[in-house]
């Protein structure tokens, strides 16, 4: 799933109207595009890798990228059992009886500015989120992770922003505090490019 604004929208934020904020009287797009493959593929954002995928889906944030920047998201299975090569996991998450639209506590994880990709997906997965990917440039290590915004249930606005950014942060929304959920918003986890 590719989220982003219309042509139109496109078009007037390249012009300085609206610098990279949404617009407020359009909804931003989900356009999904269905790949049928038998085996597992790793996906990989602006050539870092994300995560293996099988059947599943994946969501890429392109609402926040500058006019004319180019977001890649690849697809490439396995080759073979060559020595050092990237395998599959064992498994996928145990989430399965989590009910998707319902709001749900969740403890906000410890998560640093530059961690590795693949810790902080294990630490979300722990806490049964559903995430998405952004990738935009940052302070942080290309590759690696330059914030997680977790969407807060009840106000269609409200983010938890891990690590924080060091502004004025909403009480109770910092690491260690357990905060009521929208499941079904997915976090969103922004790669350092």
């Amino acid at each position: 799933m590719l989220r982003h604004w219309s042509d139109l929208g496109a078009e007037r934020t390249s012009r300085g109207r609206a610098p990279r904020l949404p617009l407020p009287e359009e909804a931003a797009i989900e356009t999904g595009f269905l790949v049928d493959t038998a085996n597992w593929v790793r996906a990989d954002l602006d050539g870092h890798p994300l995560r293996w995928l099988r059947r599943d889906t994946i969501r890429i944030d392109t609402t926040n990228t500058a006019a004319g920047d180019t977001v890649r998201l690849t697809l490439s299975a396995p080759h073979g059992g060559r020595h050092g090569q990237p395998t599959p996991p064992p498994g996928g998450r145990g989430c399965g009886d989590v009910d998707e639209w319902a709001d749900r506590h969740v403890e906000l994880p410890a998560i640093e500015r530059g961690a590795p990709l693949a810790g902080v997906l294990a630490r979300l997965g722990k806490q049964c989120l559903d995430v998405q990917y952004a990738s935009l440039p940052g302070s942080a290590r290309p590759g690696t992770v330059e914030r997680v915004l977790v969407p807060i249930a009840g106000r269609p606005n409200a983010l938890a922003a891990l690590p924080p950014d060091g502004g004025a942060e909403l009480p109770g929304r910092t690491t260690g505090s357990t905060v009521l959920v929208d499941l079904s918003r997915p976090a969103t986890v922004l790669v350092a490019r």
